[in-house]
């Protein structure tokens, strides 16, 4: 049997053979009896009018066959519809987030193609193919229907009614801090609160970094990763190198309610005790184990600085003014060391406040380079108060806030101002003007004059004055009650 199959292949090829053969003849015999007087020789030269006539031909060719590619294309295009959808469980309320095949248009109001059963108020975003829904909770399941007629950006629509289910998991574990910063003021604060969503008991552990490793570090806000997440910090952000553990344990968090946010007050003070000079460092964690493929725990950090002291500096052509205020009350504190400490955590001056007065540092303190360029403000408090102010952060530029003011008028300056802003018509206004020195001292011997322009800048009225008294003149002028509605000028 097996001879016989080889047989039959053997024949197979030889008859498959011989056919090629044939074809390769009667094409040999085909092209020896074509014309030859036809086609143009390779051999032969071509004028430059010839190649120029035979390129513009072939780009004539190349178009047209694009063009039909394009009309090919246009109508065998694809019909706007749904795709899939996602849902997004990181922020505190859920998003069903519907892709479709076109981008859609962000002005156009959504909510009359979207039907959700059960009913709710939703909110609807469009950002390219996404059209993310809002207003849903957790650990529920809604169908979606999306009518006929919803509309891309290019005016397609949606050819037909399609209704999905979306089913929303529990929102995942989460640790935080409440609120921004790194100060916590020591005076009327409860304790240092912490934000939970779906977390029973929370690990912390509190460290102490001492005044003298500040100035290599930067005091920061920290982290904060949900469950499965990541985080992390190094360099001058970890305290790692530097830190001593003074406190770690658990806190259980009372009134946990499913998928919502609990806020809890960890007693930062009892657990530090007595204040010394530093800053600290905590981390929550929560405390299940073994989440297996979830993710490594839901975990925050954070660098705290808990104090009633407040620094303020302005930095200047002629050095550093310093301001210390209380937390509590905004009013200035005395008895205050502050220390200019350089990149190298060498001081170069110190000074003490007096509660009424900024310290000063004058200029060529601020001048250093390399290590020995200012690095922090440190203030130690009579009350074991500490806090820094850390020069190497991005200052307030206030050349950016319009409050440069005008270019005063040489050698008399005048400063009008009425009693208040807005008159009625047939009432009066009451003037004051000081006049000044460029050194703003008042001036008593010059005589001049009040105009006042009416809303079209056309001149009302005018009263000449003699003399000002100690520096200070009035003026008072009773508007028509006919007067223009509009801004008039004094």
């Amino acid at each position: 049997m097996r001879y016989l199959q080889v047989f039959i292949v053997a024949a197979i090829a030889i008859l498959t053979v011989g056919l090629v053969a044939t074809n390769i003849s009667q094409t040999d015999t085909l092209a020896s009896n074509a014309p030859r007087s036809s086609l143009p020789s390779t051999e032969e030269t071509l004028t430059p009018a010839q190649t120029e006539n035979r390129s513009a031909a072939q780009q004539r060719r190349i178009e047209e066959r694009e063009r039909a590619r394009q009309a090919a294309a246009a109508e065998n295009e694809q019909d706007f519809g749904f795709l899939r959808y996602r849902t997004d469980t990181s922020g505190a309320a859920p998003l069903a987030c519907l892709s479709f095949s076109a981008p859609l248009n962000p002005e156009t109001d959504y909510s009359p193609y979207i039907e959700v059963s059960p009913k709710k108020s939703l909110s609807f975003s469009a950002n390219g193919e996404d059209l993310c829904i809002g207003g849903l909770t957790f650990s529920e399941s809604r169908q979606i229907t999306l009518k006929r007629g919803l509309p891309a950006a290019d005016g397609r629509v949606l050819e037909d009614a399609e209704t999905i289910t979306v089913d929303f998991t529990d929102r995942p574990p989460f640790v935080g801090f409440k609120g921004g910063g790194v100060i916590l003021p020591r005076m009327d604060a409860d304790g240092l609160p912490i934000e939970t969503v779906n977390v029973d008991t929370v690990k912390i552990e509190v460290s102490r970094i001492n005044d003298r490793a500040l100035a290599f570090k930067r005091v920061m806000e920290g982290y904060t990763r949900s469950q499965g997440g990541y985080g992390y910090l190094y360099g001058e952000d970890s305290p790692s190198d530097v830190e001593e553990e003074i406190w770690s344990g658990e806190m259980d968090i009372e009134g946990n309610v499913q998928n919502a946010p609990v806020i809890s007050v960890f007693p930062l003070e009892e657990v530090i005790g007595e204040l010394e000079p530093g800053a600290y460092f905590v981390t929550l964690e929560d405390a299940r184990e073994n989440l297996g493929q979830e993710g490594p725990p839901a975990k925050a950090a954070r660098w705290i600085i808990t104090t009633d002291l407040a620094l303020t500096s302005y930095w200047g052509e002629t050095g550093l003014d310093v301001v210390v205020r209380s937390l509590q009350t905004a009013k200035q504190v005395g008895n205050v060391r502050l220390q200019l400490i350089a990149q190298n955590n060498e001081v170069l001056a110190q000074a003490s406040t007096d509660g009424s007065r900024a310290v000063h540092f004058d200029a060529p303190l601020l001048e250093g380079e390399g290590n020995l360029r200012p690095r922090m403000i440190a203030a130690f408090g009579p009350r074991g108060d500490f806090a820094i102010l850390d020069l190497d952060r991005a200052p307030i530029d206030l050349s950016s806030e319009n409050i440069d003011g005008r270019t005063p008028n040489f050698p008399v300056d005048g400063f009008v101002y009425t009693e208040r802003g807005i008159y009625r018509p047939g009432e009066v206004v009451h003037a004051t003007a000081l006049l000044r020195d460029d050194a703003a001292r008042a001036i008593t011997d010059r005589t001049g004059r009040f105009v006042v322009y009416r809303p079209n800048g056309m001149e009302a009225t005018r009263l000449a004055f003699e003399e000002t008294q100690l520096g200070g003149v009035t003026f008072d002028y009773e508007l028509p009650k006919t007067a223009a509605r509009g801004i008039w000028t004094v």
